[in-house]
Formats: structure tokens, sequence, C-alpha cells
């Protein structure tokens, strides 16, 4: 679980332009890069909303 977190962060902070991000969704594919948005924005949202209430998502991430 741990390494998939990793991968996770990496691949969204990894893909920060427009042009980034539409070639890394051609190579994963349409359904795993939604999957993928799905579970960051969950984590986002639940886990680190959970554990630093009192800060942004971005400094939630450092």
């Amino acid at each position: 679980m741990k390494y998939s977190l990793l991968l996770i962060l990496i691949l969204t902070f990894g893909c920060s332009n427009q042009k980034d991000i539409k070639e890394f969704e051609a190579v994963l594919g349409k359904e795993n890069s939604e999957t993928l948005t799905y579970l960051v924005n969950d984590f986002e949202s639940d886990v680190l909303k959970r554990q630093y209430p009192n800060i942004s998502t971005k400094e939630a991430y450092y």
C-alpha cells in the first residue's frame, strides 16, 4: 500500500501541465487514468483532510 501511495503521488506531481497529462492518459489508458484520478481525489479528500484538517492539501502532501 505504501508503494502504491508513493506511485500515485509521483504521478500526480509529475504531470503538471496539460500536454504531459494528455500524454500520460494516452499511455495509461482512459479507464486506468480515471481510476487513478478517483484514487488521488479520494486520498486528498479523505485521508489528508482527516489527518491534517487545519492545513492545505499541498502542505499535507509535504
